[in-house]
């Protein structure tokens, strides 16, 4: 009796050690299951990050289609279009030129924008709505006219990480920019008269050059095509020569109030904001 009790006790811890090892075999497996699967996925994104480090070295030369909004007055900004070409000199540094013109070589958005000095407000249900509109101060505006020479950047960029945000520093040529606003004839306020008469503001900058900051995306797919987005703003700012006339008699005083109105309204620091898809040779 005493042989078959010890050896269903024997049985019993035998079974109660297979029970206990089989579950530490199966946490062992799972453990390493687990280990596997995070080692997998550490491979995954190493080749990915690789993948895109070697397309970033090996495909180094890139040309883009930009879409441009770049600096003008006295609205916010003008569309533009142009070319980008850049060289990648290491996987961190990249050197590369802009160029954009404006369409027609006007501000396609000056019969678009409203345009006030103070808090007035408009009148968007007159049937003349270009009436109540004001540009530089005045309303009744009768026609706006503008010229805009192209705009330049060449840049370098440093980009940190592998999926394409990049800081860049370079430099910005901002070409000539002319804008001649004609008003009709009516009642107006001119300093502190009123008088009857027509206007005419031209309004010039001169071609400004300087450094630029900027900062954007730039990512390359597997098939190497390219897309990016950036915004570089000049490290200046450009002041307006103004010339103002009108066509009825009004005071010189009053005449120089609204030109000294005007160039204190329309100083403008250069930028230009890009939308960019290309390939990667």
């Amino acid at each position: 009796m005493k042989h078959q009790l010890t050896i269903l006790f024997f049985i019993a811890i035998c079974l109660s050690f297979s029970s206990v090892f089989g579950q530490s075999t199966e946490v062992l497996t799972d453990s390493q299951e687990t280990q596997d699967s995070v080692i997998a996925v550490e491979e995954v994104e190493e080749g990915v990050k690789f993948m895109h480090t070697e397309r970033r070295e090996s495909n180094p030369l890139q040309i883009q289609l930009v879409g441009t909004v770049a600096s003008a007055r006295p609205y916010t900004g003008a569309p533009g279009a142009g070319l980008h070409l850049g060289y990648q000199l290491s996987n961190v540094v990249y050197i590369g030129l802009t160029g954009s013109a404006f369409f027609d070589n006007r501000n396609q958005w000056d019969d678009a924008h409203s345009y006030e000095y103070d808090n007035s407000s408009n009148d968007d249900d007159d049937d003349d709505c270009c009436d109540s509109r004001e540009v530089y101060g005045q309303d009744g505006v009768r026609k706006s006219e503008s010229e805009l020479d192209p705009i330049y950047l060449a840049e370098m960029r440093f980009t940190p990480w592998d999926f394409g945000l990049y800081f860049s520093l370079g430099g910005m040529y901002r070409g000539e920019q002319t804008s001649t606003i004609t008003y009709k004839t009516k009642e107006r306020e001119i300093g502190e008269n009123t008088y009857t008469t027509g206007l005419e503001a031209l309004v010039e900058y001169e071609a400004w050059s300087g450094l630029a900051l900027g900062w954007g995306i730039n990512h390359i797919f597997g098939n190497g095509l390219t897309l990016g987005t950036a915004f570089n703003i000049g490290l200046g700012r450009q002041e307006a020569e103004v010339t103002v006339s009108s066509t009825s008699a009004v005071s010189e005083a009053d005449m120089e109030y609204w030109k000294k109105q005007i160039k204190s309204n329309e100083k403008q620091i250069p930028y230009i904001c890009t939308l960019s898809i290309g390939y990667a040779f």
